[in-house]
């Protein structure tokens, strides 16, 4: 139950946003959504991916999320640097900044792991 202070406008307007760069982290994305449906959210879910995900896998993301939006890559280009050091090159992959374009939503909760 929502407190009183949330309306359906409210609800409509709060979304859990996460990032798919490829069909491997796209599967990870509709486990997610699929897990916050079963435990009935109430807020949208969306997607920002890149044109890298497969048509294939668009459909399964457009039937799970409420919004699919495809954006480029932005790449921060530092794996010779902090990030090979990590042993962790995909982090340099800065493409869920792209978050911050979807102002039709007032508040978004991104569960992403990177």
């Amino acid at each position: 139950m929502e407190p009183p202070w949330v309306t359906a406008d409210t609800v409509d307007q709060q979304a859990y946003v996460t990032c798919a760069t490829n069909d491997t982290y796209a599967l990870g994305a509709l486990v997610l959504a699929q897990s916050l449906r079963n435990v009935q959210t109430t807020r949208k879910l969306a997607i920002i991916i890149t044109p890298e995900v497969s048509d294939k896998i668009k459909g399964l993301l457009r039937n799970a999320f409420d919004v699919v939006e495809i954006v480029d890559v932005l790449d921060s280009k530092d794996e010779a640097h902090f990030l090979a050091c990590l042993t962790r090159p995909d982090l340099g992959i800065t493409t869920k900044f792209h978050c911050w374009r979807l102002t039709q939503f007032q508040k978004c909760v991104s569960p992403m792991q990177t």
